[in-house]
């Protein structure tokens, strides 16, 4: 009768053992991959919202309030930090002709920053409007 020593025995499962570990770290990686996803989308439907606000506040009010704001809210149950930062430029409709319009522009931006374990992660969306036109 043929049987497995106890070296072959102990060999085997030193390589089962190995595939097992293996197996665990990819699960790990790609719970990690997931969780990271997850708070980019979850950010980004957060800025949207935030951005959608806005967007109706500038057509009801074309006066948008210069400046940043700041604020605490919660991403998947870890805390983040909204900022909205409004600013106004001028751009030159058309640079061949020595006399232009001036367009000026507001621009809103709105970033949202949180920690994953050691790392900061941020994401950030801006959009423009065409405030008034001057001579």
């Amino acid at each position: 009768m043929k049987s497995f020593t106890l070296i072959e025995l102990m060999v085997s499962i030193a390589i089962l053992a190995l595939g097992i570990v293996g197996v665990l770290r990819s699960f790990i990686s790609m719970s990690y991959a997931l969780d990271v996803s997850a708070n980019r989308i979850e950010a980004a439907r957060v800025l949207e919202a935030k951005m959608d606000g806005i967007e109706e506040e500038m057509i009801k009010d074309p006066e948008l309030e210069l400046g940043a704001d700041e604020e605490q809210v919660t991403l998947r149950n870890r805390p983040a930090q909204y900022r909205l930062e409004v600013t106004e430029f001028e751009m030159i409709k058309d640079e061949k002709e020595p006399i232009t319009d001036k367009v000026i522009i507001t621009e809103a931006k709105v970033t949202l920053a949180w920690k994953e374990g050691q790392i900061n992660k941020d994401a950030t969306l801006a959009t423009y409007f065409q405030k008034k036109t001057a001579k």
